[in-house]
């Protein structure tokens, strides 16, 4: 198959020179004239281009915790064995060639060490007991009035902008709105149940392994 034309272009930029006077020149290779040139064409801005590759355990890990405010330090957190478990073992990639990209980070064990990742998030670091739930509440400046007062669409307008890069469809929405109607229990309890299965399912739907 014929190549990407922005590849073509950018193979012939980095192969080529401008015969400009130093320190202006352009030489072969020269790789921050490259860089510039990626970051600069109008390919890298190309909508078409978003959401179409896979995050890696890091991107996947720490989307979460900076999405939601939360640090994984909590009942033995350990986000670089968490990382291990998904196939990346930071800083230390398999060989010179790095890590395989692409779907390969989704495979069977590794997909499964991602939802246990959203298991943690959603259920076992937001517990009872975390600080998380004072800082949500309206009383102490967050966005929830609480004690499941709260209508379902503010928790999902709330969760999922901080975790997706992507709107979610009307189809997304609507199950999500179904499954935290289902929510068991009442008051205090039944909103923590909410957030906790809204956080973990959204970290397991399909648009929230792409970037």
């Amino acid at each position: 198959p014929e190549p990407d034309p922005a590849v073509i272009e950018l193979a012939q930029y980095m192969n080529g020179t401008d015969n400009a006077p130093y320190p202006q020149r352009r030489y072969r290779y020269d790789l921050r004239a490259v860089m510039r040139k990626i970051f600069l064409s109008k390919y890298f801005f190309d909508p078409s281009n978003y959401f179409n590759m896979n995050k890696n355990p890091a991107d996947y890990v720490m989307t979460a915790l900076r999405g939601l405010k939360v640090t994984d330090d909590f009942d033995g957190g350990n986000p670089h064995g968490d990382m291990e478990d998904m196939s990346m073992r930071l800083f230390a990639p398999p060989d010179v060639a790095g890590w395989n990209h692409g779907t390969a980070w989704l495979a069977s064990g590794a997909l499964i060490a991602r939802f246990n990742y959203a298991y943690r998030i959603g259920v076992t670091l937001i517990k009872n007991t975390s600080p998380y739930w004072n800082e949500i509440l309206q009383v102490n400046g967050g966005p929830f009035l609480g004690a499941d007062q709260d209508a379902d669409d503010a928790l999902i307008d709330y969760y999922a902008p901080r975790l997706m890069g992507e709107a979610l469809s009307s189809e997304e929405r609507t199950l999500l709105e179904q499954l935290l109607a289902a929510t068991p229990g009442s008051g205090n309890t039944r909103f923590r149940n909410k957030v906790r299965s809204l956080i973990h399912i959204l970290m397991a739907m399909p648009k929230y392994q792409l970037k």
